[in-house]
């Protein structure tokens, strides 16, 4: 949401949201595009996206760098 309040994402296309209430209070903003996991994750989806960036998380990371 900071992202989209600062103005550096305008668009985002999402397949899920796993979060906080506050986060789930504001899914209803006009930047979220919601569309199928088949598309939001599908690789030839992605593959064909031009600049495309992602952000994930881990949960763990091990002493081998292993997420």
């Amino acid at each position: 949401m900071d992202l989209i309040d600062s103005g550096c994402v305008d668009r985002a296309v999402v397949g899920t949201a796993i979060g906080t209430a506050a986060l789930y209070g504001r899914l209803g903003h006009p930047a979220f595009n919601f569309r199928p996991v088949s598309i939001t994750h599908g690789p030839r989806k992605l593959a064909a996206i031009d600049r495309f960036v992602t952000v994930n998380s881990a949960y763990q990371v091990d002493l081998f760098g292993q997420v």
